[in-house]
């Protein structure tokens, strides 16, 4: 008893030498920093996830050492954990089940019968990798659709924008004109190519009549596969895009745009089981002038930009998720920021009194998946003379943390993962907006400001 009293208590309190152990001889793949996560988890963290494993999984539990049955927290809790680490549940069963014939063998020494764990062990580690392919693609298929204002469409492709925002960039649409900026460009001609979907777009600008361009035209890139027949949707002196109206379903069926003149042939294909109209909504945010989304051999998902997003913009983080951007060009003041954080920040809301006084209160990015958002739950609440001064982030493939610097204090989200990025000042700057990326956390956040 007391051998097995032992090898419990030193299971539950940390397997990090286990794990290393793991990673060398069955290839799961986890990197040092999940490695460093798994050895931080607590006895509670250990106890939940190897109850699951073992009583619903049919991980084999090392002789000697009893695993209590779940309770009804227990699956929850477990899925918080894989996921604040960053591994599949198929790569933590996988763990699992050596740490069980690690453990089987340890119980054998003391003289334990353990030749029954070991070969569930050496079944199971064989059937995880498997299973970890299977559940990555049965939470893909079965994860609820994202809400994003500026993008619609299906899951797939790689992403893409127009580059409207700043003139370092090889890829900024004006470069040929470098004395020039966005707002003396308007909206040419869309290009959009298209079968039974919509192929590929691409976007062209003139200058404004009056601009020291107004004779001069310039491409962006066409983004999409090269199938297709070309279509031309050609804008007038003097007319913009209101709004894009777009079908979809895994990829983008049909497009139609509404013009402050028109309304546009719907261009594309007859499917598409969703319908959005993007743009429109806001006029503080102008015209629709560029376009963003995701593509491969055919457009994916389609977002648009307008003239609010021609400002100064910088964010960090990975580039996975659904854009969002909460737009403050209207505010008069914040009023609170919500914070849930965890290993990474799972999710942002924001409060604003608009111009008329009244509060507002912008959609909750992150947290957006099966179980719903975790973290736990902290707040800024804003005076209303409190006005922020800058931002650092640490960041990778999601935002690990945010610090928040204000006239009167500084208030620190999130754990201490990542890499410290360039802190982003905003004294002496009009804060117009917050963009980034969210799924389950947030993948990337920053801000749109003019100087």
């Amino acid at each position: 008893m007391s051998t097995s009293l032992a090898t419990q208590e030193q299971f539950f309190s940390n397997p990090l030498s286990a794990l290393d152990f793991v990673d060398r001889i069955t290839g799961t793949g986890v990197s040092d920093a999940q490695l460093s996560k798994l050895g931080a988890l607590p006895a509670q963290a250990w106890s939940s996830l190897m109850r699951v494993a073992v009583h619903k999984h049919g991980v084999a539990a090392p002789a000697g050492i009893e695993i209590p049955l779940p309770d009804q927290k227990d699956d929850a809790y477990t899925t918080e954990i894989l996921e604040g680490v960053g591994i599949a549940l198929g790569t933590y069963l996988g763990i699992a089940s050596v740490l069980a014939g690690v453990l089987a063998a340890i119980c054998s020494a003391a003289g334990a019968p353990a030749l029954f764990f070991a070969a569930c062990s050496a079944i199971f580690g064989i059937l995880a990798l498997g299973l970890a392919a299977l559940i990555a693609f049965l939470k893909w298929i079965i994860q609820p659709e994202l809400h994003s204002s500026i993008e619609f469409g299906g899951k797939g492709g790689t992403l893409f924008r127009d580059i409207l925002d700043h003139h370092q960039s090889t890829d900024w649409a004006f470069r040929d004109f470098p004395q020039s900026v966005a707002s003396q460009w308007e909206v040419d001609r869309v290009d959009i190519w298209t079968g039974n979907v919509v192929d590929a777009i691409q976007m062209h600008w003139r200058g404004k009549p009056g601009s020291p361009y107004a004779d001069k035209r310039v491409s962006g890139r066409k983004f999409g596969g090269g199938g297709g027949q070309l279509h031309q949707f050609t804008l007038q002196p003097g007319e913009y895009i209101a709004s894009v109206k777009v079908k979809a379903g895994v990829v983008v069926d049909s497009v139609q745009f509404k013009t402050n003149m028109r309304v546009s042939d719907r261009f594309g294909g007859g499917g598409g089981d969703r319908e959005t109209t993007l743009g429109g909504g806001d006029d503080a945010q102008g015209p629709v002038i560029g376009l963003l989304g995701r593509a491969g051999g055919v457009i994916d998902a389609l977002g648009v930009q307008h003239a609010l997003q021609t400002h100064h913009t910088v964010a960090y983080g990975g580039s996975g998720g659904i854009p969002f951007l909460i737009n403050l060009s209207g505010m008069q003041r914040l009023v609170r920021l919500d914070v849930w954080q965890g290993a990474y920040i799972d999710a942002i809301q924001l409060h604003w009194l608009n111009q008329a006084g009244d509060l507002v209160s912008g959609p909750m990015y992150g947290g957006y998946a099966l179980g719903g958002v975790g973290g736990e739950k902290k707040s800024i609440e804003f005076a209303a003379d409190e006005t922020i001064q800058s931002l650092v982030l640490r960041s990778e493939l999601y935002v690990d943390h945010i610090r928040v610097v204000t006239n009167k204090r500084t208030v620190d989200f999130g754990a201490n993962g990542g890499t410290e990025r360039p802190a982003i000042n905003l004294g002496g700057r009009k804060l117009l907006g917050f963009v980034g990326r969210y799924t389950k956390f947030v993948d990337q956040f920053g801000v749109i400001f003019a100087d």
